[in-house]
C-alpha cells in the first residue's frame, strides 16, 4: 500500500540520475546559506537583547536599542558582546570608541 508522499519509481529515478544544472544548485545553495546567516544573526541579536538586559537591571531594553541590534552588522554585534564583558552602563556597550 503506498502513502500520499510516496513518490513513483521512474520520479526517484529521474532525480537520482539527473542532477540540478549549476545555476539551480548554486541558487538553492544562496538560499540555504541566506537561511543561515538569518539564523546567526537573530541569535546574536537574540543574546545581546538578553544579555545587557540582565546586567543592567532592565526588564526590556529600550525601543531604540532594540532597533539598533536589528540593523546591526556582524561585526558590531561580535564587538557589542565584547564590550558587555567591561561595561559600566548599557551605553558604553553601543559607544564607538576610538579603536573600532
Amino acid at each position: 500500500m503506498t502513502g500520499s508522499m510516496d513518490i513513483g519509481t521512474e520520479v526517484g529515478h529521474d532525480i537520482a540520475h539527473n542532477p540540478l544544472s549549476t545555476r539551480k544548485r548554486d541558487t538553492l545553495m544562496t538560499l540555504a546559506e541566506r537561511r543561515c546567516h538569518k539564523g546567526l544573526m537573530e541569535g546574536r541579536q537574540n543574546v545581546l537583547q538578553r544579555q545587557p538586559a540582565t546586567r543592567f537591571g532592565y526588564s526590556v531594553l529600550d525601543i531604540r536599542v532594540q532597533e539598533r541590534l536589528r540593523s546591526a552588522t556582524p561585526d558590531e554585534l561580535d564587538s557589542w558582546a565584547e564590550r558587555i564583558l567591561d561595561a559600566a552602563t548599557i551605553d558604553d556597550i553601543f559607544t564607538t570608541s576610538s579603536t573600532d
